[in-house]
């Protein structure tokens, strides 16, 4: 069931909100209804982190671009094709 609500909010933030609205075609109310289901759904994270005791935390792309894993996936699946096709 729906209901009406008033919100206050700050004018600048509307007028962007209903800008991104117009351009993923959708509405207010919708984007707003996802917004504290995404918050919810975070929440439910956050606990089940905290449970097992994990510190739940935003990681940046810098974070993970400079601790990824240089795999070199190319030599990998050369040596393990050449193997295959020399019977071992």
């Amino acid at each position: 069931m729906k209901v009406k609500v008033t919100l206050s909010i700050d004018s600048e933030i509307l007028k962007r909100a209903k800008e991104i609205a117009v351009e993923r075609n959708t509405t207010l109310s919708d984007m707003f209804e996802q917004a504290i289901s995404e918050l919810d759904a975070l929440s439910a994270i956050n606990s089940l982190m905290k449970g097992l005791g994990l510190t739940p935390r935003l990681i940046s792309f810098e974070e993970i671009s400079k601790n990824k894993l240089d795999l070199k996936a190319n030599s990998l699946v050369r040596e393990m094709r050449d193997e295959r096709l020399s019977g071992h």
